[in-house]
């Protein structure tokens, strides 16, 4: 009877705390490889932080980056690109949830836009990077020019 209420109490106690647990669980900014089913970089990230996509436009050869968020549901949303040039590709008209200023050289589009995942083909020319708490990551490093990864929030 006693080791029954031991555990019975043991069991309220803990319950709770493995469900906090398990609700507040650590999120990581997910690199993938699409052609080889394998994670790339696995980098600890949190509701609020903010990570960048840098690159160079292919035909612009202009600089452009990507400010993303993570909101508090663990999702990635774009909140700004900024750019030097309107390269194709690229928002350059006011819209229903984007605002665009002109700086005196660069270009600023705020937006709110939602992604599940980011599926992105390495560059061979573009130098693209990803930038999480000022470490920078060369995606033509971590993958082949030409293959597919695929950015995501993994708990």
């Amino acid at each position: 009877m006693f080791l029954r209420a031991l555990f019975f109490i043991l069991w309220l106690l803990l319950t709770p705390a493995a469900s906090f647990a398990e609700s507040t669980g650590h999120l990581f900014l997910r690199v993938e490889s699409v052609e080889q089913k394998k994670v790339l970089l696995d980098l600890p990230i949190q509701p609020g932080d903010l990570f960048y996509f840098q690159y160079i436009h292919s035909s612009a050869k202009t600089p452009i980056r990507d400010t993303f968020k993570v909101d508090a549901k663990g999702q990635i949303i774009l909140i700004e690109e900024t750019f030097l040039w309107h390269g194709a590709g690229l928002e350059f008209q006011e819209h229903e949830d984007v605002q665009v200023n002109y700086n005196d050289k660069w270009i600023r589009v705020l937006l709110n836009r939602l992604f599940l995942n980011l599926p992105i083909r390495v560059g061979r020319v573009s130098q693209q990077y990803l930038i999480l708490h000022g470490q920078s990551y060369r995606l033509d490093k971590l993958d082949r020019p030409g293959k597919c990864i695929i950015l995501s929030i993994a708990r």
